[in-house]
């Protein structure tokens, strides 16, 4: 396997980055994309995302700057030169080594994550250094416009500038090529901490892992299963008529996403066959599930849709066999499916087709039938009441909002929740009163550890 890797760098790193080729992997191919304004990292990295398995940036400024985007590039995988304290005093042994400086004065010595408030020494001093670094890197995440990198990037060189003015500093060691040419005819001494070789390498070789992976996850096998067994019941005398006219919609969908899928049809259930790549555009990113849609509106749907991902198509068959049942036995058509993946991590696909619509949950099928066991309830009730959560968006519910949300008595709600509490997933957190004159009730804390993505 080759892997194409785009190097977008400023053209002094990628002369750095020139000196390790001797040494580069045969299963890796480069390409140099150099950028001297964030503007043009973005354009840089537009015109070229589909061509490239992955990118290596410098730093954090082109590592945001590519973040920002959005939807284009969250799916990009992206290595940079993290704010490495190891480099750092590396950086600064060297210069010690080579300026034949025998005492260097760490209250002297400006590094990018270090402010007014502390210097290097006392960082040192309280083992603080490596959380100042990790701090530091962090603040770049909050960024969200080219213009906030700029003027970030502008108040490091300032602070710079300012501490030199003062008489503070002996020494800059950082992250930011543009202090070094702020500061180029300035009396102190500036260096740039650039990636070493095998740090360098180790990260092409992280880069080529998660490669790999996406890769192999793209071609993992999926499929849909339409589960009619409801249908036979309902329609009787008419299931062949039904199941024709089944089988035209599912065909019309497949035709509507260009034939992707290959069809297969048996008496009881429907699929289709396609790779995971083709599941998560269909799905829009696993949140919803269109076909639902598609079947209610196009005709009297009844049935279930679930969805399977596997290493093979046997795995991936049976998970979307049993997806569509937990679909089948929940008997809320409207609802949406499920899908069920090569971990076994069942996950709520909301009905419909807009991207964030619904709600969403991922939670293991198989921690489903441990709590159902604990609890002493079914699998779907436990999926029913997750769902509920989901929907309100909390932990905290009570037997009021099952009966809304779930059409069952308060008899129905009131065992749910006692039983979830006799078996440690809930507990009374307060109360509250429905109405001027009803009686309180009680607030139910669930805690079912349920992974929203």
């Amino acid at each position: 396997m080759v892997f194409k890797i785009a190097l977008i760098l400023k053209e002094h790193f990628r002369e750095k980055i020139n000196s390790y080729m001797p040494n580069k992997p045969d299963d890796v191919v480069f390409d140099f994309f150099p950028y001297t304004t964030i503007q043009e990292i973005q354009d840089v990295f537009l015109s070229i995302k589909d061509q490239y398995d992955g990118f290596y940036v410098s730093g954090l400024i082109p590592l945001q700057a590519i973040k920002i985007i959005g939807e284009q590039s969250k799916d990009a995988i992206i290595a940079h030169s993290s704010v490495n304290v190891e480099n750092v005093y590396q950086a600064l042994l060297h210069h010690i080594v080579t300026a034949g400086i025998e005492n260097v004065n760490l209250s002297r010595v400006g590094m990018d994550f270090l402010d007014d408030e502390k210097t290097l020494e006392e960082l040192i001093r309280e083992e603080k250094f490596a959380q100042a670094a990790y701090t530091y890197e962090k603040r770049w995440t909050s960024l969200q416009t080219v213009d906030e990198i700029e003027q970030e990037e502008l108040r490091v060189q300032d602070f710079y500038v300012k501490q030199y003015q003062e008489g503070k500093l002996d020494i800059i060691i950082t992250y930011y090529y543009s202090v070094l040419e702020r500061l180029r005819d300035k009396d102190i001494s500036c260096y740039y901490v650039y990636r070493g070789e095998w740090a360098f390498w180790n990260s092409i070789e992280e880069l080529k892992k998660s490669i790999f992976i996406k890769k192999f996850n793209q071609n993992r096998s999926a499929v849909i299963h339409i589960n009619t067994d409801n249908a036979r019941g309902l329609y009787r005398d008419n299931y062949e008529q039904f199941r024709h006219q089944l089988m035209s919609t599912v065909l019309q969908f497949n035709q509507q996403y260009l034939n992707k899928a290959i069809f297969k049809s048996s008496y009881d259930a429907m699929e289709l066959y396609m790779d995971y790549e083709t599941m998560n555009l269909l799905t829009d990113g696993f949140h919803s599930c269109p076909l639902f849609t598609f079947l209610s509106k196009s005709m009297d749907f009844h049935g279930s849709v679930g969805y399977g991902i596997g290493d093979n198509i046997y795995q991936a068959r049976l998970n979307a066999i049993n997806a569509s049942h937990f679909g089948r036995n929940m008997m809320r058509d409207s609802m949406g499916s499920f899908l069920l993946d090569q971990n076994e991590a069942l996950t709520f696909l909301s009905a419909g087709s807009s991207s964030g619509s619904g709600s969403l949950f991922k939670i293991s099928a198989d921690a489903v039938s441990e709590i159902a066991d604990k609890v002493k309830l079914s699998s779907e009730t436990v999926v029913r009441i997750a769902e509920v959560l989901l929907s309100l968006n909390t932990e905290e519910i009570t037997s009021q909002d099952l009966i809304n949300s779930l059409g069952v008595s308060l008899r129905s709600a009131n065992k749910f929740l006692s039983n979830l509490e006799k078996g440690g997933y809930a507990s009374v957190c307060g109360q509250k009163r429905n109405g001027i004159k009803g009686r309180p009730v009680n607030i139910y804390r669930v805690n079912f550890d349920l992974n929203p993505s």
